[in-house]
């Protein structure tokens, strides 16, 4: 889905840099877990626009020890989540979602800022 810049993985001690989507997570992203409304707004384009937010993301928040926080502005801000296994083996797409300036300002409360250029 993505590749992750080497800083970036360093960071969150992840040993490869490609960012996968797994069922689990798409399952929940279409709102198909009971319970987990999801995100069923969003279309193939804005996964399709995943390697770009992450590549030229205007925000990047460390939100924990194994978790990057994404946020890319445009005509849409995208938010979207990737987390290292516990092992680091792996980077996974937690989660992708629109965002408002308000998710903007509660992330930056919440972790550590890597990059500010919103």
């Amino acid at each position: 889905m993505a590749v992750l810049d080497e800083e970036y993985k360093t960071l969150i001690s992840a040993k490869g840099q490609t960012v996968m989507l797994s069922d689990e997570t798409l399952a929940k992203q279409r709102g198909c877990i009971e319970g987990v409304p999801g995100h069923p707004e969003l279309t193939l384009e804005d996964y399709q626009n995943l390697p770009r937010v992450i590549a030229n993301a205007q925000l990047i928040v460390q939100d924990s020890e194994q978790t990057l926080v994404f946020f890319k502005s445009g005509k849409t801000i995208y938010f979207a989540a990737v987390k290292a296994t516990r092992s680091g083996e792996s980077l996974f797409m937690t989660s992708l979602r629109k965002a408002v300036m308000k998710d903007v300002k509660a992330i930056k409360k919440k972790g550590k800022i890597l990059r500010d250029e919103l």
